[in-house]
């Protein structure tokens, strides 16, 4: 048979007040790691581009971060498994004592849950399966730009430019 290329979706809002979240660690657990990306999306901006911050002071990213959240006052934050990025940046702003109150305010939409439950609420006995990455080669045509390991090792050698790369994509 004869496969068409795959097609680049348009990118368009989602919905006025959604904001799409990501960080990158240097450990599952944030006592034991650091934050070193994080990235967002604004989707009420049609063609919006992502942001991307990579850098080794833990503490003036987050204070950044908290800047454009004031600034975008999103209703909604939106991340795959964002649970594991709100608990981390929960925890880290406390480590730093900056006031969270924009954090707090805006609701939250797991894309990990949707695919898991196909809906927003609690399915019971839902079936988890699939990674992002699967889920993005399958929807996007393109996966991750590697493994998370490779991503760490990066930013130990000071590769900006990767790990934004790597949040970008």
């Amino acid at each position: 048979g004869v496969f068409a290329p795959a097609i680049e979706p348009e990118i368009v809002p989602v919905e006025p007040g959604e904001m799409i979240v990501n960080i990158e660690t240097t450990d599952v657990d944030p006592w034991a790691g650091r934050i070193f990306s994080i990235a967002w999306l604004d989707l009420s901006i049609p063609g919006g581009q992502i942001q991307v911050i990579a850098d080794e002071d833990e503490q003036g990213m987050l204070r950044l971060f908290m800047e454009e959240l004031a600034r975008i006052e999103p209703e909604t934050l939106v991340g795959y498994n964002l649970k594991f990025d709100y608990q981390w940046i929960f925890n880290k702003l406390m480590l730093y004592r900056i006031p969270g109150k924009e954090l707090f305010g805006s609701s939250m939409k797991d894309i990990f849950q949707l695919m898991s439950q196909v809906k927003e609420e609690f399915v019971y006995n839902a079936r988890a399966f699939g990674a992002l990455d699967d889920y993005a080669k399958e929807l996007l045509g393109r996966g991750k730009l590697g493994s998370q390991e490779d991503l760490l090792r990066r930013f130990t050698q000071k590769d900006m430019a990767y790990v934004e790369a790597f949040q970008v994509r």
